[in-house]
């Protein structure tokens, strides 16, 4: 029951929270954070997924990587989506890599990669859409929200997402957060 509840729960902060984003009344509530002790938080919250496919996670954060301004809870709320993405999406021992760097203009990227099933060119639009889930008949678990919300929360940041796919190999997606924010 509380499993049950607590993904109901989920659900329907995702659908608000989206909501809110659409009628532009979604705020952030900055701070200055540590995105490297974010990984390390979202990561303990996945451990048991992780744990039960017996996924090798790979996690490559730059040292001494300064902090960042900006929303402690939407940062690792698209943490939490793309990992759990990676995870649904990625067999029984395949290989998911969290990088968090900064890249050669001082913009903070994360990247979570994967050895999943990945997305067909053409159904890449169709799963950054609100409620679009490509992979429905394989019956795994979503809204079709997680990539929308991370997207939101991305360009909130004054970010943006990017994501590649290769059907049999796997799916990257990286966030970059603007170097204003650094």
């Amino acid at each position: 029951i509380n499993l049950c509840g607590s993904h109901l729960l989920q659900l329907i902060s995702d659908i608000l929270e989206f909501s809110k984003g659409e009628a532009g009344k979604l705020e952030l509530t900055e701070e200055k954070m540590n995105l490297a002790e974010i990984v390390n938080e979202t990561l303990r919250m996945m451990n048991e997924k992780i744990s039960s496919k017996g996924i090798n996670v790979i996690v490559d954060v730059e040292r001494d990587l300064p902090r960042m301004w900006g929303d402690k809870r939407k940062a690792r709320q698209i943490l939490l989506n793309l990992l759990s993405n990676s995870i649904k999406f990625t067999p029984e021992s395949g290989t998911v890599k969290l990088t968090l760097k900064l890249d050669t203009y001082r913009n903070m990227t994360m990247t979570v990669s994967d050895t999943g099933i990945g997305i067909p060119e053409e159904h890449i639009a169709r799963a950054m859409s609100v409620f679009g889930q490509v992979h429905r008949e394989q019956s795994h678990e979503g809204t079709g929200l997680g990539l929308p919300l991370c997207k939101m929360f991305a360009e909130l940041h004054g970010g943006r997402l990017a994501i590649g796919s290769t059907v049999g190999e796997g799916t990257t997606v990286r966030i970059t957060f603007p170097r204003v924010r650094v």
